[in-house]
């Protein structure tokens, strides 16, 4: 019976594991399933509809999630959700504003702007990450820094309320 290619292997002091090359992508992989007399890797069997997610989820996702993971084939992209995480399309504006890369966000525009308001020049206290193209009208810059500015809640409040007034809600 022909083996998978071993494309290298993975050596310690006292182990070494075999990592093979996957005869569809050609990527490298730790695990393969056997499909046409190829050896291919759990991605492309998933992608490919040989195997379940609960398989892949199995073979490929990180064993201190498997229980409580999903995972589904969008647009030839697998999307994993751990635990109780939300697929992109399952979350509101509210489920990004409290997620980790919200708060990695806040912190990059904050530590830029050194933690100073940008409209009045006040250091520190209660601080805002204003997004200049708005959060909702603007998915795609939701996590640039440079949509982001460090405002101070005073300066905050004043902006949106010009904003309203002027007719104009750009910015959140």
């Amino acid at each position: 019976m022909r083996e998978p290619r071993i494309k290298y292997e993975l050596v310690g002091d006292f182990w070494s594991i075999p990592v093979f090359e996957c005869e569809e992508c050609y990527g490298s992989m730790g695990e393969w399933v056997k499909y046409d007399d190829r050896f291919i890797c759990p991605k492309c069997a998933f992608k490919m509809g040989i195997i379940s997610d609960k398989e892949y989820i199995k073979l490929d996702v990180d064993r201190f999630y498997q229980d409580d993971a999903r995972a589904i084939v969008l647009n030839g992209e697998i999307y994993v959700a751990l635990g109780k995480e939300k697929f992109p399309w399952e979350m509101t504006n509210r489920d990004y504003r409290h997620s980790k890369k919200y708060q990695e966000w806040r912190s990059k525009v904050f530590e830029r702007d050194n933690f100073t308001c940008q409209e009045c020049g006040k250091v520190g206290g209660s601080l805002n990450a204003h997004h200049i193209k708005t959060f909702k009208d603007y998915p795609s810059l939701r996590f640039d820094v440079s949509n982001g500015i460090t405002l101070c809640e005073k300066c905050h409040k004043e902006l949106h309320k010009r904003l309203r007034k002027n007719g104009n809600k750009k910015g959140s």
